[in-house]
């Protein structure tokens, strides 16, 4: 079953291929600095009001790559809830709820419904972070795990703080958002594949 939790969080790096495929389609060419995330799956080309005239071809993909992502999130999260034992389960929980609120920024695109958009991006990066953060603080006595997990959290508020601001630190609001947002699933992919190689760091397994 951890192998199978592992997988699941392994495979939702399925989002940066089908991402790249989705900005392939654009002409103009999708900016991954000025560009958002969510420019991706944009289902208009007509009028945007953030930028105007942003228009992505294969939006349908992108949203259902969102909700597919969101689904592995959650699955993955659920095997190890059902195997983990005391306070483990409540940021396995929350990974449940954050990958749930990643499916529903596919469901919701931000021309068509920004209020939830927002809120479901909102709440999936809340989540996920302070879930990263209560694992790590549940298995401190694990060096690497806590290193690996403080890395890429400390990138993603570098991230979220950029997006914040007006000039975005110089780097841009699409290459804050993605220092915000897509770094988390590289710590999904880190955490999965010890899942997936039952890597034992100190004396405990991550279970």
């Amino acid at each position: 079953m951890m192998r199978a939790a592992g997988l699941c969080w392994v495979a939702s790096l399925l989002y940066f291929p089908v991402s790249l495929v989705v900005a392939m389609q654009w002409d103009p060419a999708y900016s991954v600095r000025d560009n958002f995330i969510s420019d991706l799956a944009v289902t208009s080309c007509g009028e945007f009001p953030q930028r105007g005239g942003v228009c992505s071809p294969w939006h349908a993909l992108m949203n259902v790559n969102l909700f597919v992502v969101g689904l592995f999130i959650a699955a993955g999260a659920g095997l190890w809830f059902w195997r983990a034992t005391g306070r483990a389960r409540i940021p396995l929980a929350g990974f449940v709820i954050a990958g749930l609120a990643n499916s529903l920024i596919g469901i919701f695109p931000l021309d068509a419904d920004p209020g939830p958009h927002t809120a479901a991006a909102t709440t999936f990066l809340i989540v996920h972070v302070l879930s990263m953060i209560g694992l790590a603080v549940i298995f401190r006595a694990h060096r690497t795990f806590v290193l690996w997990t403080g890395l890429w959290v400390a990138v993603s508020l570098i991230g979220t703080a950029a997006l914040q601001t007006g000039s975005h630190f110089g780097l841009g609001i699409g290459t804050s958002e993605r220092l915000a947002l897509d770094v988390l699933a590289i710590w999904r992919a880190g955490v999965g594949l010890a899942l997936i190689r039952g890597i034992t760091l100190g004396e405990r397994r991550l279970t």
